[in-house]
């Protein structure tokens, strides 16, 4: 997870990968600040969510598997 200046205010990008993904995995990317989005793995096992707009401060993001299995981890935006 990264976040980097954007036009208007930051831009959040969680790669999602080398946790031993399958292809066609399903998932649900969810902001603590309550923005999400859902997805399905690409072919390789991975995927890229972005979330734009963010303000500053720190935050967490929490991946949510298809299987119910979920991941956590902060980010900061200044």
């Amino acid at each position: 997870v990264h976040c980097k200046p954007h036009e208007s205010g930051h831009e959040v990008t969680v790669l999602l990968a080398g946790g031993g993904g399958s292809p066609r995995d399903t998932y649900t990317v969810t902001l603590s600040s309550g923005e999400q989005k859902s997805g399905t793995l690409a072919e390789i096992g991975a995927a890229t969510v972005k979330f734009q707009n963010i303000p500053d401060g720190a935050g967490t993001v929490i991946v949510t598997w298809g299987c119910g299995a979920m991941d956590e981890e902060k980010y900061t935006c200044q």
